[in-house]
């Protein structure tokens, strides 16, 4: 779910830049970019930069199946909210807004109107909402 929510929100990053930004050991990520290769999830065109390098992209077909995950991750994120009250659901945007601001993603502050971070390990989705 991790690499296919950075593959969808990212342009263009290459495994390199995969396994950096999410702490994957490279033949692992290797292993699950091969897989989404084969189910036509991805694909790869050659870095200007680099020709050794590839640029990675979802399909269409990856961005369908990215879709109804993305969608299920909003839908527990504003369930939880839903139970929050008033002054305590603004205290809890408030807070990620401070958490996205800290960790030193501007963006995402700039569109912190309800996203809840989860689960950062190897894996797991990080912003979701």
């Amino acid at each position: 779910m991790r690499v296919l929510y950075e593959l969808a929100h990212a342009d263009g990053p290459t495994a390199t830049d995969l396994g950096r930004d999410l702490g994957l050991d490279a033949g692992y990520l290797s292993r699950i970019l091969r897989r989404f290769e084969r189910g036509c999830l991805i694909g790869r065109a050659a870095a200007p930069a680099d020709a050794r390098q590839s640029l990675l992209r979802l399909t269409r077909k990856g961005r369908a199946a990215f879709a109804p995950l993305e969608a299920r991750a909003r839908g527990d994120v504003a369930a939880l909210l839903d139970r929050a009250e008033g002054p305590a659901r603004r205290q809890i945007v408030e807070a990620m807004t401070t958490i996205q601001r800290l960790l030193g993603d501007p963006d995402a502050v700039a569109g912190a109107r309800g996203t809840l971070p989860a689960a950062a390990a190897p894996g797991g989705a990080t912003w979701v909402g």
